[in-house]
């Protein structure tokens, strides 16, 4: 059975294979040590839309995601929506 897409590119942004991830404004998590572990990055995308990698591997694919997405997104974030217990 195939697995599905680890790297969802809205309908908005079918250009952020052609993008200069490099010339964009990244922004590294609060929650980065500086010590070389696992880290978020997210970058804001002229025309709209926000893509988000791995600091570790900035040349590694990106995630995009439609503005309407990330808002969503980062809402839940501040209601609590994610927090879990784990097993």
């Amino acid at each position: 059975m195939d697995q599905p897409s680890t790297t969802h590119t809205p309908n908005l942004r079918p250009d952020v294979d052609v993008l200069d991830l490099g010339g964009l404004p990244w922004r590294t998590s609060s929650y980065s040590s500086g010590h070389g572990g696992n880290c978020v990055e997210v970058a804001p995308v002229v025309g709209g839309g926000v893509v988000v990698r791995h600091s570790r591997f900035p040349a590694a694919a990106v995630i995009a995601y439609s503005d309407d997405e990330w808002n969503a997104f980062t809402l839940g974030v501040a209601a609590g929506e994610f927090q879990f217990t784990r097993p």
